[in-house]
């Protein structure tokens, strides 16, 4: 069971198969089917799988060049090692290592590679867009010529305000006006509807009220008198005096009976130069004769026919 090999030595003697058609021995003495390898016409060659191929012919490049991943010479790319602390960029140029940080959650990096709040941006509704704070907001329109937006965001005429030449502003119709110089007034003084200066007008206390002299006064009260009374000089409700009407060329005397009128008399002048007396009455009804009262108060004067109050202050 043993044979000599080619050092004289004994060997197990190995038993070579006799292979069937189609099959021939691989290294390992096993039968493999027969691998026909075919024979490729000018130009091409086999490639792994055993089909034909065109031949694909490699250029030599010349010094400083090299084949690139088209099988064309380009020119030799000498890539820089970097020192430490740099790397290479797109363009292979050593630039500085740029160490990303991470940022903790809800930050992100901004553009100078800083950790930032991350913003969050709304999705707006329809007809609302955001505005450089991020909120929505309705959308503005946008105006045709001639108009402009208003503080409704609504399109309205644009109005041209016209320059007023100097010493004259514009009024509230943006009409040019004469420039009206308000005063200023001293102390004690204000502006009055005529931009004129006044005295102040003091404001008077509850109960007060001012006079004619812009001086506060207790405010009197003018009680309301009742049907067939009225008002004497200390504002009492008196019973109304009826002063009797007198017929053609008589008049009242000062006991309030009417009396023929003397006429005047060019000879006797002693008669007359009353045409028409006038008389005095209080508001009781007491005669006070011809003179005009000197006290102050309210009287009732009597001349002919016609009867009025009078004041005398």
């Amino acid at each position: 069971g043993e044979e000599l090999d080619e050092n004289n030595d004994c060997k197990p003697v190995i038993v070579i198969p006799t292979c069937p058609d189609g099959e021939e021995l691989d290294e390992n003495n096993e039968c493999k089917p027969v691998i026909v390898i075919p024979t490729c016409p000018d130009g091409e060659e086999l490639d792994e799988n055993n089909e034909c191929k065109p031949v694909i012919v490699i250029p030599t490049c010349p010094d400083g060049e090299e084949l690139d991943e088209n099988n064309d010479c380009k020119p030799v790319i000498v890539i820089p090692t970097c020192p430490d602390g740099e790397e290479l960029d797109e363009n292979n140029e050593c630039k500085p290592v740029i160490v990303i940080p991470t940022c903790p959650d809800g930050e992100e990096l901004d553009e100078n590679n800083e950790c930032k709040p991350v913003i969050v941006i709304p999705t707006c509704p329809d007809g609302e867009e955001l505005d450089e704070n991020n909120e929505c907001k309705p959308v503005i329109p946008t105006c045709p010529d001639g108009e402009e937006l208003d503080e409704n965001n609504d399109c309205k005429p644009v109005i041209v305000i016209p320059t007023c030449p100097d010493g004259e502003e514009l009024d509230e119709n943006n009409d040019c006006k004469l420039v009206i110089v308000i005063p200023t007034c001293p102390d004690g003084e204000e502006l009055d509807e005529n931009n004129e200066c006044k005295p102040v007008i003091p404001t008077c206390p509850d109960g007060e009220e001012l006079d004619e002299n812009n001086d506060c006064k207790p405010v009197i009260v003018i009680p309301t008198c009742p049907d067939g009374e009225e008002l004497d000089e200390n504002n009492d409700c008196k019973p109304v005096i009826v002063i009797p009407t007198c017929p053609d060329g008589e008049e009242l005397d000062e006991n309030n009976e009417c009396k023929t009128t003397p006429i005047f008399n060019r000879e006797n002048p002693v008669i007359g130069a009353i045409g028409v007396q006038t008389i005095y009455y209080t508001l009781k009804g007491e005669p006070l004769g011809n003179a005009k009262p000197a006290t102050p108060g309210v009287y009732i004067e009597k001349q002919g026919k016609q009867t009025k109050r009078i004041v005398v202050k």
